[in-house]
């Protein structure tokens, strides 16, 4: 069930300020916008999402992607992590979400949109909910 979920991530989008020395900080997410239609998936079916959401990062070291899919019986699908390129230095920027997902059965799907960083620091979640019928 959980194989036929999938997805595919992440372009970015630059809006650049010079980055600053490392200081251990971890990366925000803020300004979550979904370009899609996810009130109203469809079981079996694919469904483009598009969107982006905005990253803070004082340290300017965002190093990776991750998103993770929670299911309607309470279990969670990690996808595979994305680098974010083009962005060493930067502090403020956005990065552009790009999944299909063909929920296997009805129900809500809460998707949890996180980046790290080099030092491994890991930003809180930006949601969203897919809801399938």
């Amino acid at each position: 069930m959980r194989s036929q979920i999938l997805v595919a991530l992440a372009s970015v989008c630059l809006f650049a300020l010079p980055g600053c020395e490392d200081t251990g900080t971890p990366p925000k997410l803020s300004d979550l916008m979904i370009n899609t239609d996810v009130s109203a998936a469809v079981v079996g079916q694919s469904l483009n999402i598009e969107g982006t959401v905005t990253v803070s990062d004082p340290d300017g070291d965002v190093d990776q992607l991750r998103v993770t899919v929670n299911l309607p019986d309470g279990s969670a699908q990690d996808l595979p992590t994305r680098g974010v390129e083009g962005t060493d230095g930067l502090t403020d920027f956005s990065v552009e979400l790009l999944m299909v997902m063909r929920p296997p059965v009805s129900g809500s799907y809460r998707v949890d949109v996180r980046v790290d960083d080099e030092q491994g620091n890991l930003s809180a979640p930006a949601s969203f909910t897919v809801t399938a019928r």
